[in-house]
């Protein structure tokens, strides 16, 4: 102690060609951290330049190959959403709270929305702060290997640095002092962990369950992207506005020229098992084989406050108004045999959870009996005037950031589960001289 020898060579008491190992480190993770030189690490030079455009645009360049490695393309102007600064700031305040001395965040969502692009933004306003001689970060993309960057030097937005190429099982870092970025391309998870650890990844327990088990652990959920987030990179609605009422806020589904096939797929292969969990437990029970293109998973949006709580619960909706009606329509018979059992009060109590039983109620009602098109006499309070209201016959998710969109006039609104909490649907038609608006809240 505190050493102890380990034969390269295998198991007895050789000590030919063996190394010292750090006993502690080795107990609290299976893989042998080295404390010798003699390794096989590669420095490599590198450059990240980073430049501030106008409404809230990072043009992204230069950074290293590893990075085009990994990604493929990465765009020459990334959109800063305020999610991407909000969750920046939460990251950071663990880093710099000195009660947590090691921490996991996991970052998800899902995929497709810029969970990996937020690493790019993580390292500039990382390597923005005090102290840059002293900033180092370590990325890891498999189980094989590290990218320790670190000696930056900084000239006007350009860092240039050093990269440590390093094996994952022998390495000359001490990783628990580092910061640890994770974005990895298979289903593991990381053997080890950082100072502060921050592992990318789409919903998958395989990539981050054991991780998660560190005590001081943290769960942010990424929003989809709104309307107006999607006009801020492609101002031509007609380019895209289609397929965000198709795919909901995902800019890879909605750029991408195949997602309506693989959509297509998605509500044959997937969309009745979708239906037999939203049918039993309102979206609950969602496995990480579940389609994302189906099903969306987002952090609670208090409306009241104007803001996401990143790190609650998820908040599972239907992708789009669309998916919502084809599953429907693919799976009528499996939706209506739960639905008998919903509407019959006494059996929908006995056989689910009583808060829940209203809430699928009330889904449900809008799948089998849907508002469009419909006539309703109604009468005012007031006057006791009676006129006919017409339900538009299309119908539209409403999106997020709806109070800046604006709404459109004779257009069905259906929200999401969290943007409002005291009607199912509305829309706003022109009545009695005014503009009416009209609130459907079924019980």
């Amino acid at each position: 102690p505190p050493y102890v020898i380990v034969s390269s060579l295998g198991i007895g008491d050789s000590k030919v060609n063996c190394i010292l190992v750090d006993a502690p480190t080795v107990a609290q993770r299976s893989n042998i951290i080295c404390r010798t030189n003699k390794l096989n690490s590669l420095e490599l030079p590198g450059v990240f330049k980073f430049e501030l455009a106008e409404q809230n645009k990072l043009k992204v360049l230069a950074y290293p190959d590893l990075f085009s490695e990994r990604y493929l393309t990465i765009p020459e102007t990334l959109l800063i959403r305020e999610s991407y600064k909000s969750l920046y700031d939460l990251i950071c305040t663990n880093i710099r709270n000195r009660n947590v001395n090691k921490f996991v965040a996991l970052v998800t969502g899902v995929p497709g929305i810029g969970k990996s692009m937020f690493i790019l933004y993580f390292i500039y306003r990382y390597l923005q702060g005090e102290d840059l001689h002293k900033k180092s970060f370590v990325i890891q993309y498999d189980n094989h290997k590290y990218y320790h960057f670190h000696s930056f030097i900084n000239e006007n937005n350009e860092f240039n640095f050093s990269i440590s190429k390093l094996s994952c099982h022998l390495y000359t870092f001490d990783i628990e002092n580092q910061i640890l970025l994770v974005d990895f391309k298979d289903t593991s998870e990381p053997m080890n962990l950082g100072k502060a650890t921050i592992i990318h990844s789409s919903p998958n327990e395989m990539r981050y369950k054991q991780s998660m088990n560190s005590m001081n652990h943290f769960k942010y959920y990424l929003p989809t992207w709104s309307y107006e987030e999607i006009k801020r990179i492609d101002e031509d609605e007609n380019n895209w506005r289609h397929n965000f009422e198709i795919f909901g806020g995902v800019p890879r589904s909605i750029f991408s020229t195949d997602s309506e096939n693989k959509l297509a797929e998605a509500l044959v292969k997937k969309g009745s098992i979708i239906a037999s969990c939203f049918s039993k437990s309102d979206h609950g029970n969602i496995d990480s084989e579940s389609c994302y293109m189906l099903l969306h998973i987002n952090p609670l949006y208090k409306v009241v406050d104007d803001v996401w709580i990143y790190d609650s619960a998820a908040v599972y909706t239907f992708a789009s108004n669309y998916v919502f009606i084809k599953i429907y329509e693919l799976n009528v018979k499996l939706i209506n045999s739960f639905a008998l059992d919903i509407f019959n009060i006494r059996k929908g109590n006995e056989t689910y959870c009583g808060s829940s039983t209203g809430n699928l109620f009330e889904k449900l009602v809008l799948f089998v009996y849907p508002l469009n098109s419909k006539r309703f006499d109604v009468t005012r309070f007031d006057n006791s005037e009676t006129f006919t209201i017409n339900v538009p016959s299309v119908s539209h998710d409403l999106p997020y950031d709806w109070d800046s969109v604006g709404l459109e006039l004779n257009k069905l609104y259906i929200p999401k589960v969290s943007n409002l909490e005291s009607g199912n649907s509305f829309f706003a038609g022109e009545y009695g001289g005014g503009i009416v608006l009209v609130v459907f809240q079924i019980t």
